[in-house]
């Protein structure tokens, strides 16, 4: 077993089929935010990330920046926090997954590192 397996930095794959949106309440901060579950082959462990867009400061800029590259390359331009969280999770789950996404294990949560849709590749 090398050190990056215990560390946690191998990166994983998977392909995508479909991923549910959805307002996430943090037990921690009790913040809203959205929550993204996606799902891949029926052997694959779903894999959840959280975007803290209603959170101040860097963490919140750097979720608002996130969701703005998924919403467009999903289909889904414009999208702002004007509208409920349960409305932006409603447009994006009728929009397009990405068909590949790479992560790896970030202490007990997922860090998305990479999302493809078909030929386009975003951060």
């Amino acid at each position: 077993m090398h050190d990056d397996d215990i560390m946690g930095l191998d990166t994983t794959e998977m392909t995508v089929t479909d991923w549910q949106w959805r307002r996430h309440i943090s037990r921690v901060s009790n913040k809203e935010m959205l929550m993204v579950t996606y799902y891949g082959a029926l052997s694959d462990k779903p894999i959840s990330e959280y975007l803290t867009v209603m959170h101040d400061g860097y963490a919140g800029q750097k979720a608002r920046i996130s969701l703005v590259k998924i919403a467009s390359s999903a289909g889904v331009p414009g999208v702002t926090l004007e509208n409920t969280l349960d409305d932006v999770a409603f447009d994006l789950n009728e929009s397009t997954p990405p068909t590949l996404i790479s992560f790896r294990q970030d202490g007990k949560f997922h860090r998305i590192l990479r999302r493809e849709w078909d030929d386009q590749k975003s951060g």
